[in-house]
């Protein structure tokens, strides 16, 4: 009969949503820590080593190490296209220095084709008055860190 051993128990230590890699999508994580315990009749009594942290997914339950947690979210993803999108727009509005009617709806239209939140004509002028020209390019430059192939094809389609 046994009556000590050695057993591992898990601690959430924080949770969260992640893009999760298995699944392909933002689900909800648990950041958990490992700890080697000495039990006796099952029953952990002593801690010992701390094996280290992990994080799990709870939709699929599959763990991987704690970077997973550097990528961006879908969600987040999507915001940073918008945003790039919505300045494109507005920079190829104010590419000759006016913007007349068709401009602006070729510019809602462009919007609206390619993000993914409700775009009018208010917002155009919104975005006309506040978006600065000058930030495209780290604008850009930010979504190009994020997106494959396909995603910066759309964005040039876009402009």
């Amino acid at each position: 009969m046994i009556i000590w051993g050695w057993r591992v128990r898990k601690k959430t230590i924080g949770t969260g949503v992640f893009f999760c890699p298995g699944e392909g999508g933002d689900r909800n994580y648990e950041h958990r820590q490992a700890r080697r315990w000495f039990t006796i009749f099952f029953i952990p009594l002593i801690p010992l080593k701390e094996l280290g942290d992990f994080i799990e997914c709870t939709s699929c339950e599959n763990t991987y190490y704690p970077d997973v947690l550097k990528g961006k979210t879908a969600s987040e993803i999507e915001d940073i296209s918008t945003i790039a999108i919505r300045h494109v727009a507005v920079s190829m509005a104010l590419a000759d220095g006016t913007v007349d009617p068709r401009e602006r709806d070729a510019a809602v239209t462009v919007v609206q084709r390619f993000a993914s939140h409700p775009y009018d004509l208010d917002d155009l002028d919104s975005d006309l008055s506040s978006l600065q020209v000058s930030a495209l390019s780290d604008n850009l430059e930010e979504l190009g860190a994020v997106l494959n192939e396909h995603g910066k094809e759309n964005v040039l389609t876009a402009a």
